[in-house]
């Protein structure tokens, strides 16, 4: 991702991966996180593994962000100081079990 390793804080923790296998996060980092027209600063666990995505949303995100996902209409609704914005994923990559990725994030 192309990201700085000094900017890092270095804690090893345990985390549950998706394989329900145990993983130790590297440590965390605070990065910006464009969704529409809101940016806010996310902390994200560090991992050094492969993987197929390069961020997981979480609920502390979408809590920051007062956001609604919905799976059935694939798009995300979030209040703004201009009414409620809408950010809609694409049925057909969603529909292959793949994630769908929005501004380069899932």
């Amino acid at each position: 991702m192309g990201i700085d390793q000094s900017e890092i804080v270095k804690y090893p923790s345990p985390l549950l991966g998706l394989s329900e296998e145990t993983t130790m996060a590297y440590g965390s980092i605070n990065l910006a996180v464009k969704a529409g027209t809101v940016t806010r600063v996310t902390e994200f666990l560090v991992i050094d593994r492969p993987a197929s995505y390069n961020v997981i949303m979480g609920t502390p995100w979408l809590n920051t962000m007062r956001a609604i996902p919905s799976t059935y209409h694939i798009c995300l609704n979030f209040p703004t100081p201009n009414g409620v914005e809408v950010i809609w994923g694409n049925p057909r990559v969603s529909q292959s079990n793949e994630y769908v990725v929005v501004d380069g994030l899932p």
